[in-house]
């Protein structure tokens, strides 16, 4: 069975080499090629940076010539494949073979205690351990015939042990075969479609842990194709879902066909939902500030969905050519065929949503795009931001969310809420008694309610605070408006500041401000208005800090566009 269809063809490859569609492809994978292939050694990955994550914390130091690796293995493969008589493309292509399958481990050393694991146990299945060998599946079966038997057993042997055996023998199951973000989908999804391209006699065994995994998977998204991780999470993860969905499809002879059913409909709607103007996103969560999807998935699903799901269009996406992740690469070739139209690029969804479970809202309209959420302080990618919001024009955020921070080991450990972006201090939230919110899933909205014109929630349950009865935070919106009105009710009195972020300094003229190109006005309930600047992961912010005066019982600030 041909389950890479005409990726297997080499007419198709010479489509690619010749036609003009491709040639920007073509041309980022020759960039990618002079600057890490052409008379360049292979990046080291000496044991004294493998430790470095578990004495210091640090991932780049490991993971930035880790992933290098993998860039030179698939563009040097898909150079293989535009190029057959071109043989430096090839002998890069099995040296890079050799050298990524001599590695010690493919599981990321900031993953080695995600499993469970004391030990050091180079066969971990971790997010990259899977994708590392599903991009040597697929290279496997396009190009083995061409390579040396010894460089063809290598990648053979090293692909089923470190992957597919490595899953059966583990019947205890990892971790992520019962999670509910993006991990359940790319290992289980590398981990089906290694067995189906190169051991289908394993599938059997493998199958019903996939199943398992995969629905895990969809239920993370509550059954409203929320993506609570944010929209490049999505992309990461639901993108391998829709590689391992198809080939499935293909594999089943159409009898399983995961894309019939609504919920996962409703996952593949969900960057229409997010997309607040041009490419910049609702980034709440450990999420980027702007969209940049895969063109192969997107146009995957756009196809798929005809009609009825409404994508982004070419000028959001990246075509993969310079990506660690082969699947994706090979795919912006193989389900991309011709550009999105004008129409599709331009198309705007206006109106407002709201995801009952999540506590997602959406309100976009042709003046303002507006973004905020409730939920709890224990999500996927968790950040303490229960009622906090975005305002959006112009492709730019005006009052902001700014996204995740820098990966470490503290990041993702008992000293998260140390770093500014996930703690409520880099969110437009309320200070109160000095304190930010606190993490944990007991720490949740309550009585929200959400209308086109109105999202009202109390999140004094975020707080943990139990001087603070209620805080109901109230959002009206108009075509070009957001007007908020928070509302204390306190056991006592206690110091509160109400904190904006705003990625452009704020010009404050006679109790007005002025905000890249909104007016911003507030109540006299405020004694001082501070403005600091203040750096982060993605590049930087400015805090408007409203210190109320004692014993205020609401604040009100409206945003209107100018």
């Amino acid at each position: 069975m041909n389950l890479l269809n005409k990726a297997s063809d080499p007419s198709f490859w010479n489509k690619v080499r010749e036609e003009e569609y491709y040639k920007p492809f073509i041309a980022n994978l020759m960039s990618v090629w002079d600057e890490l292939c052409e008379n360049r050694d292979f990046p080291d990955l000496p044991y004294s940076k493998y430790t470095l994550f578990f004495t210091e914390g640090d991932r780049e130091v490991y993971e930035r010539p880790y992933f290098e690796r993998r860039r030179i293995l698939n563009v040097s493969a898909m150079l293989s494949l535009i190029y057959p008589d071109e043989d430096k493309y090839f002998s890069k292509l099995q040296d890079a073979i050799f050298c990524v399958c001599n590695e010690y481990t493919w599981c990321l050393p900031a993953h080695v205690y995600a499993h469970g694991h004391g030990s050091h146990e180079p066969y971990i299945v971790d997010l990259f351990a899977a994708q590392t060998g599903f991009s040597l599946a697929e290279i496997y079966v396009l190009l083995s015939g061409r390579m040396d038997g010894v460089i063809s057993n290598l990648l053979l042997s090293e692909t089923k042990r470190r992957t597919v055996d490595a899953t059966i023998a583990n019947a205890d199951k990892w971790w992520w075969e019962t999670s509910t973000n993006n991990w359940s989908a790319i290992c289980g999804g590398c981990i089906g479609c290694i067995a189906m391209l190169l051991c289908p006699e394993k599938l059997a065994d493998l199958k019903p842990r996939i199943d398992s995994a995969m629905e895990f998977y969809i239920s993370g998204f509550l059954g409203e194709g929320m993506c609570v991780e944010g929209l490049n999470y999505w992309d990461f993860g639901f993108g391998y879902f829709t590689v391992y969905a198809d080939m499935l499809y293909d594999y089943t002879e159409e009898r399983e066909d995961y894309f019939a059913r609504d919920d996962v409909k409703r996952i593949a709607a969900f960057p229409s939902k997010v997309m607040l103007t041009g490419n910049v996103v609702a980034s709440f969560s450990d999420a980027s500030l702007t969209a940049s999807l895969s063109r192969g998935i997107v146009h995957y699903l756009r196809d798929k969905y005809s009609g009825s799901v409404t994508m982004p269009g070419d000028k959001y996406c990246i075509d993969n050519s310079q990506s660690d992740r082969f699947a994706y690469m090979l795919r912006s070739v193989l389900w991309t065929e011709k550009p999105y139209g004008k129409t599709d690029d331009e198309k705007n969804e206006f109106g407002y949503f709201y995801a009952e479970k999540s506590q997602w809202y959406v309100n976009k309209s042709s003046q303002i795009s507006f973004a905020a959420k409730g939920g709890h302080n224990n999500e996927p990618h968790n950040h303490n931001d229960i009622g906090s919001f975005i305002v959006a024009y112009d492709g730019r955020q005006i009052f902001a969310d700014v996204g995740k921070g820098r990966y470490t080991a503290d990041y993702f450990g008992d000293k998260r809420y140390l770093s500014f972006e996930p703690s409520s201090s880099s969110h437009s939230l309320p200070i109160i008694d000095g304190k930010g919110q606190l993490p944990g899933e007991c720490y949740k909205a309550r009585d929200v309610v959400a209308t086109d014109s109105l999202f009202t929630l109390d999140i004094a349950g975020a707080y943990g605070n139990p001087d603070v009865v209620s805080l109901r935070r109230r959002f009206e919106l108009t075509e070009a408006k957001v007007t908020l009105t928070d509302s204390f009710q306190l056991k006592k009195d206690l110091p509160i500041t109400e904190r904006f972020v705003t990625f452009t300094e704020p010009q404050l003229y006679d109790g007005t401000l002025l905000v890249d190109g909104a007016m911003v006005g507030y109540s006299d309930g405020a004694s001082e208005v501070r403005v600091t600047k203040r750096t982060t992961y993605l590049g930087g912010c400015y805090l408007i800090d409203f210190v109320l005066s004692a014993g205020a019982k609401s604040f009100k600030l409206w945003i209107k566009r100018i």
